[in-house]
């Protein structure tokens, strides 16, 4: 629970809500100072930007999960198994490459998926 002084600090603060995206350039300008993002976004790689420790573990950890329609899987109960080694290759790092060559190198999505399955998971398996 926040403590009174806390929350009259925080609610006499402006709070701007904005676009992922908007966030990163708010920043550059220095119109804002603080702001929460993604763990998997390219954007924390600008060296302007200080990514802060989580020390209180308040944001959900970057956890990559398969999904899928329920009738496929009756069908093909195997497929979460094959999806195996592309879960486990997808960790913050990778995730933010592969999200990096789509959102500023402007490659098409299909394009570096297919890149990553043929190079990196293949080459696992």
């Amino acid at each position: 629970m926040m403590s009174g002084r806390k929350r009259e600090t925080l609610e006499s603060e402006t709070f701007i809500v904005t676009s992922i995206g908007l966030t990163y350039e708010l920043l550059e300008q220095g119109q804002v100072q603080i702001a929460s993002g993604f763990a998997t976004d390219p954007q924390l790689d600008r060296s302007t930007i200080t990514v802060l420790k989580d020390d209180r573990d308040y944001f959900l950890p970057y956890q990559p999960a398969p999904t899928a329609y329920a009738p496929l899987i009756d069908d093909h109960p195997g497929i979460f198994e094959e999806l195996s080694p592309v879960v486990s290759a997808l960790d913050k790092p990778t995730m933010r490459n592969l999200n990096k060559q789509v959102l500023i190198d402007g490659d098409h999505p299909f394009a570096v998926a297919t890149r990553f399955l043929n190079e990196e998971v293949a080459a696992d398996a």
